[in-house]
């Protein structure tokens, strides 16, 4: 939610709780004019018990908690989007080894993993970002590609590609073997494709 939606949200809602004091007013009015035309006296205010007032004002304090609760949202919501999410790895944390294994035509995890002397071929390697993980003394054959779920591992893919920090993706996995890596987009988020 942006600043945008926000003051409209705000507006909306003061403007709710202004027409609905305002109808209120009139309905008193009303009151008044009927109870004079059957010939009953105005009440007094401080004849008026506490359940007679709470009777005629309970939907205005429903509706103010309403508009109250609405407003925390609000700001919650913009305090959510606009805080910076940073995510820590523990460097002492173990990675879970898994070697000598053959992978074939699957989605290979990446986070908090580590690989040796393994074989993939045709796989999908994900990274989300997550935790660490570790590749070492494998072989790749066959297409392989990268996807994550994170848009900030994505976004960190195509900008260094962007650059030509990763001159070729073609040669970023495996050893002689020259294997096409295209990057997928996330399934979901900013970053998603849209249909």
């Amino acid at each position: 939610m942006d600043t945008a939606d926000t003051i409209v949200a705000i507006v909306v809602g003061a403007a709710t709780l202004y027409l609905q004091w305002k109808q209120n007013k009139i309905f008193e009015q009303q009151n008044r004019i009927f109870s004079e035309q059957a010939g009953k006296s105005k009440m007094k205010t401080e004849d008026v018990s506490r359940g007679i007032r709470f009777e005629r004002y309970w939907p205005m304090a429903v509706m103010a908690l309403m508009l109250i609760l609405i407003w925390i949202a609000v700001g919650y919501g913009i305090y959510d989007h606009h805080r910076v999410k940073i995510v820590h790895f523990d460097q002492d944390e173990k990675l879970i080894t898994i070697a000598n294994r053959k992978f074939l035509n699957e989605i290979v995890p990446l986070d908090g993993f580590k690989y040796a002397n393994c074989i993939f071929e045709n796989v999908t390697f994900q990274y989300n970002g997550t935790a660490l993980f570790g590749f070492e003394h494998n072989k790749v054959f066959g297409t392989a590609s990268f996807r994550s779920d994170s848009d900030a591992v994505t976004a960190t893919v195509s900008m260094f590609k962007g650059f030509g920090i990763i001159p070729n993706l073609n040669e970023t996995y495996g050893g002689s073997e020259r294997i096409p890596v295209p990057v997928e987009p996330p399934s979901h988020g900013p970053l998603a494709p849209t249909p």
